[in-house]
């Protein structure tokens, strides 16, 4: 699916009782294999994660793309793409803003590939992104980051660096 100039708001739900939360959707979810893409849209106001990708239990590859859009104000992460640890994500963000969600701006775990470029990620309530390495890959095209009023204004990365990472951004790394 692709959208283009346009606005995605209010849409999923998040219940909690005496500190345990659950909820289900968001605003834009895709399962399985899906490609979605975004360019110059914004999606807010989802009462769980703005974005979600892959939240099933079998094999596949998923794929999200955003240029010129803005993730905001989302009651739980601005985007996160899930494996389960049985499929693989494919994520590339550019020239686009992240900006007061609850929680991360973007958490991915197991990507095949990871391009964020020329983004800004403000005022979330933990990392400006998280991710999650399964399989050793590069990530010389995460660059030109901004991270302003997030709680922790850096990436965190865990897992498998290929030989060919090196990291050229203004924002600290968390490995």
């Amino acid at each position: 699916a692709s959208f283009e100039h346009t606005t995605l708001r209010y849409d999923g739900y998040l219940s909690c009782s005496y500190g345990n939360c659950s909820g289900q959707n968001s605003i834009v979810r895709g399962d399985g294999s899906a490609s979605i893409t975004l360019a110059y849209s914004e999606v807010r106001y989802s009462g769980r994660e703005g974005i979600i990708m892959n939240n099933g239990n079998s094999a596949y590859t998923a794929t999200l793309t955003l240029d010129h859009t803005t993730i905001a104000n989302n009651t739980q992460r601005g985007i996160l793409m899930d494996a389960h640890h049985q499929g693989h994500n494919n994520l590339t963000v550019t020239n686009s803003t992240i900006s007061n969600n609850a929680s991360d701006g973007i958490w991915i775990d197991y990507p095949l590939a990871l391009d964020v470029d020329s983004t800004t990620f403000t005022a979330n309530g933990s990392y400006a992104m998280q991710a999650y390495l399964n399989s050793a890959i590069e990530l010389s095209q995460v660059h030109d980051i901004v991270a302003n009023g997030n709680t922790r204004n850096a990436i965190y990365v865990t897992g498998s660096l290929s030989g060919n990472s090196w990291f050229r951004n203004d924002v600290p790394w968390a490995i």
